[in-house]
């Protein structure tokens, strides 16, 4: 866990962060903190923060701490996943792999990583939560 990105304690404080967010894209990573990839997500979250203020906020939740959501999203097989909501719904993004509700691959770069998000934030803005992204994984 990246000591500057927000934690997520329990499923209510999940629902909340998702609902009340209605101007931005909300950035969840479910994962496990001890985890290279988890931890290698982490740092390009915490590094990317100051710069996607506007269009995005990200929290991080410990898979570990708050189990609820394993099933739910089909975590299980994960080292991490980022899920995207906006305007309390999930969003799909379709990043070449099968699945289309989150991303479980780290970017190769930061600016892959902002090409993302920003693709996220402008599909929100349009009212269309169903996109492609930039980025192939």
């Amino acid at each position: 866990m990246h000591p500057e990105l927000n934690e997520l304690s329990n499923a209510y404080a999940v629902d909340m962060a998702i609902q009340h967010e209605t101007d931005r894209v909300v950035v969840v990573r479910f994962g496990r903190s001890n985890t290279a990839a988890c931890t290698e997500m982490d740092e390009l979250l915490a590094s990317t923060m100051v710069r996607l203020s506007r269009m995005a906020i990200f929290y991080i939740v410990d898979r570990d701490v708050v189990p609820g959501f394993d099933v739910l999203y089909e975590l299980e097989d994960d080292d991490f996943a980022l899920l995207f909501y906006c305007k309390g719904r999930r969003m799909q993004c379709d990043f070449g792999r099968y699945g289309k509700y989150k991303l479980t691959v780290v970017p190769p770069s930061t600016d892959t990583f902002i090409d993302v998000i920003t693709e996220l934030y402008y599909n929100a803005q349009l009212g269309r939560f169903i996109c492609t992204s930039p980025w192939q994984s």
